[in-house]
């Protein structure tokens, strides 16, 4: 699941330069860290509300949640907080989208098809995916 943002500058704006301190997160990469940790409260709250789940449990939503993305490993129910920072930066999980999303459609391709290896299937749609970006964005 991806969840977009655009960040502009306000008086309550955290969102002061575009630049970091070594070792310190830029702005856009705290509101996508963000993002993700709001999902996953949400998802836990609607359960405790709704369907009474305990704490120490997964409920129907959250359970929900984590069908998202790729069903094991690094992505396992990942949320990608991406944005554009209101200095035009991207977040550092950017670069990660487009395997992020072939990945996915690599595994449909390799359940239909079966002709590439996941390897190939993973790169044909990775390249596909960052060349389509990358038109996009020329012509923005």
């Amino acid at each position: 699941m991806v969840h977009i943002k655009g960040l502009g500058i306000d008086e309550s704006s955290d969102c002061v330069s575009f630049r970091a301190e070594q070792g310190q997160l830029k702005p856009i990469d705290l509101r996508a860290v963000k993002v993700y940790k709001e999902y996953f409260k949400a998802a836990k709250d609607l359960d405790s509300k709704y369907y009474h789940t305990p704490d120490d449990e997964i409920g129907p939503v959250k359970s929900a949640l984590l069908s998202f993305g790729p069903v094991a490993g690094k992505y396992e129910g990942t949320v990608l907080g991406l944005g554009i920072g209101c200095f035009g930066e991207l977040p550092a999980g950017f670069r990660d989208a487009p395997s992020f999303i072939a990945r996915n459609r690599a595994v449909s391709y390799m359940d239909r098809y079966g002709d590439k290896s996941p390897k190939e299937a993973l790169g044909m749609f990775r390249s596909r995916i960052r060349r389509e970006w990358g038109h996009a964005a020329v012509f923005a």
